[in-house]
Formats: C-alpha cells, sequence, structure tokens
C-alpha cells in the first residue's frame, strides 16, 4: 500500500532551524511505524524535494542537516508522483473531474489520499493537522461533498486507523513445509464431524494451511466462505 503527503502542510513555514529538525524527526518516526504496518512508499508531488520548508532552505537542503539514517530513510521512503505506474487511472480522472480544496487552498494529496482509499501523512506545522480525519470539499457537476480523509500527523493518529489498516494492508502467504499427513486437525465434537473431517483433510493439501486449529459452532446464517482473518494467519471459514 502506498500513502500519500498533504503537500498543504508546507504552507506554514518553520522560522527556526531546531523547529525544523523536531518535525522531521517526527515526520520521520511516523514515516518509519507506518512503513512497519505495511505500507511500502509515500506519494508526493514532482517537486517535493525544492519545497521551501524553512525560511530560505528547501527539503533537500535540510535534509543534509538531520540524521544521515532519517535522511537516508526519507529518500528511500518518499517517492513522487501521487500516481505510481501500478495505480489505474480511475483516480486521475476523478480528480481532474472535480475539485478538491481544505479551507480554500486546493489540495492534490488529500485529495489522492481519499481517491485512492489511503492514508494522507502531515507535517506537524500547524495545529489543524493533528487530527487523524481531515474534512476537504469536493465540488463535481455542481455538487458539493464534504468528504473526511484519513490523516496521520503523529504516531497516535495511526492507532485511530488500526483497524482499517488490518483488513487493507497486502497479505503475505507463506507455503509450508509440512506433508498433509504431518498436519494436526481438531474439531468439536459436534454433529456432522464426519463431514468436517472430510473437508479438513482437504484443506490440509493446501501449501499454506499449517494446521486446522478448531471448528466453528453451527451457525445457518453464515453466508461467506471466508468469515474472519486474524493477523496471526488465523482464517475462520464457513462450510
Amino acid at each position: 500500500m502506498d500513502l500519500t503527503f498533504n503537500e498543504i502542510s508546507l504552507n506554514d513555514k518553520l522560522e527556526t532551524e531546531y523547529k525544523t529538525k523536531q518535525i522531521l524527526n517526527d515526520f520521520a518516526t511516523v514515516c518509519a511505524r507506518l512503513k512497519r504496518e505495511g505500507f511500502s512508499k509515500l506519494r508526493t508531488e514532482n517537486d517535493f524535494w525544492t519545497k521551501e520548508i524553512h525560511t530560505g532552505t528547501d527539503i533537500n537542503s535540510f535534509l543534509q542537516k538531520i540524521d544521515k539514517t532519517k535522511s537516508q530513510f526519507f529518500r528511500s521512503f518518499i517517492r513522487p508522483p501521487y500516481i505510481a505506474d501500478d495505480f489505474t487511472s480511475e483516480a486521475d480522472e476523478m480528480f481532474v473531474e472535480a475539485n478538491y480544496s481544505f479551507n480554500e487552498n486546493e489540495v492534490v494529496g488529500l485529495a489522492y489520499a481519499y481517491l485512492l482509499n489511503t492514508i494522507s501523512v502531515s507535517l506537524n506545522t500547524n495545529e489543524i493537522w493533528d487530527t487523524h480525519e481531515v474534512e476537504i470539499i469536493e465540488k463535481r457537476n455542481k455538487i458539493i461533498n464534504k468528504i473526511n480523509v484519513k490523516n496521520v500527523t503523529k504516531t497516535n493518529h495511526i492507532e485511530q486507523h488500526k483497524e482499517w489498516i488490518e483488513n487493507n494492508k497486502t497479505i503475505n502467504l507463506i507455503k509450508t513445509n509440512k506433508a498433509p499427513d504431518d498436519k494436526s486437525i481438531k474439531l468439536r465434537d459436534d454433529h456432522g464431524k464426519d463431514k468436517l473431517l472430510r473437508f479438513a483433510r482437504k484443506l490440509v493439501n493446501c501449501v499454506y494451511v499449517t494446521e486446522i486449529i478448531n471448528s466453528l459452532p453451527f451457525n445457518p446464517n453464515e453466508k461467506n466462505f471466508i468469515r474472519k482473518i486474524y493477523p496471526n494467519g488465523q482464517i475462520e471459514i464457513v462450510y
């Protein structure tokens, strides 16, 4: 998954070098945490590195004044442009067909965060960005819509999106070297256990299944084959 950068959080220029270093350090901490959550890149405008962040100093120049490790991380994690080659053009078309704004400022990163159903990351240059959601205005075909965009400025905002992140992160399937006969099958002693056992013996032939840990109580109202997916790799299915 990719993130988008809220470029208008750079509208407020930082007056002191100390404050600029502090905010960039916090920004690095947030981005590193998001990378651990499964996000691979932070998408920005093409001119991101030449944007002025401190009076008279652009981001590219200022990175030379902070920790080298953080500077290298930024250069690997931050990737222009907003739309990558692997994204569909539908978001581009929707962006061109409408106007997106925040407090009368045209927005790009916040708009793409909405259009791509992802999270926007803001610099903590103003207290208005200290929130896990930012409301922007969409004007499309003379219709005005208010849209809440997922936002992260501090690490505590990530916790606000934890459930969404878990439900949307890419799942990396890992193959097991266990032979089907070595995979344990544990089922409840319920009516219909014989049918579940036959099905379980088919499931353990899958190279991604390591064991059958239990069977669920009968629930005739369940209609989806996959009932629930857990972060630890456990999957509840309905048969």
